[in-house]
């Protein structure tokens, strides 16, 4: 069995550096264990930034418009990828939101018609949200370029938008406190989402059937 309809569409949504990518793994891992097939979209924002770096030596001089529909593609390209997969669960670790509100944050216009992405992409499956609190050491890196004050800018319009899927498409929504370590975030979004799962009463696909 290939394709078809996820029971679930998880998005983690927080600003820069709060460990989407890293939880998104541990997540995804913990629910394999219960035998949920499960399919990560992941951030690719590192990869695209080596790209643009090349062409414009810092990546962040790119236009910003640029970078956000470079990863918006890729977003897209990965939610069919996990699609095909036939997996449960499809996690996204930069929810199709996260380009737009990035762009909003920064003043860069874009097709209104793009507003109502979430609703077009992520409409054959309910959506769970999980809102990561702020970390509360940050750090930039080569690609985490934004001080803790333009960080913070970016994160409340990554939440805002995230949560604006509760009433656009039913969405459930979650706030994950940051723990000492990773897994202990990770085990409490699994126990949420097999909540979420039972309570839209989902047939949830086995990773054992495709081993």
């Amino acid at each position: 069995m290939h394709g078809g309809r996820p029971s679930l569409y998880v998005v983690l949504e927080g600003g820069p550096g709060v460990g989407k990518s890293t939880l998104s793994e541990i997540v995804r891992e913990l629910l394999e264990q219960r035998g949920l097939k499960t399919c990560v979209v992941r951030d690719s924002s590192r990869s695209i930034a080596r790209v643009l770096g090349r062409l414009y030596g810092e990546w962040w001089r790119a236009p910003r418009d640029l970078v956000e529909y470079m990863i918006l593609g890729h977003q897209l390209h990965g939610i069919e990828a996990c699609r095909e997969t036939g997996a449960s669960i499809v996690i996204l670790d930069y929810g199709v939101e996260a380009p737009l509100a990035y762009m909003e944050a920064d003043g860069i216009e874009y097709p209104s018609e793009l507003d109502s992405l979430a609703e077009a992409v992520l409409d054959d499956a309910p959506v769970a949200v999980f809102v990561l609190e702020r970390p509360v050491a940050y750090a930039t890196d080569e690609v985490r370029w934004e001080d803790v004050r333009r960080a913070q800018h970016y994160s409340r319009l990554l939440v805002r938008r995230a949560l604006s899927l509760v009433e656009r498409l039913g969405a459930v929504a979650f706030a994950i406190p940051e723990k000492q370590e990773p897994s202990q975030r990770a085990e409490k979004i699994v126990e949420l989402i097999l909540w979420a799962l039972e309570r839209y009463g989902s047939k949830m696909v086995r990773s054992q059937q495709y081993q």
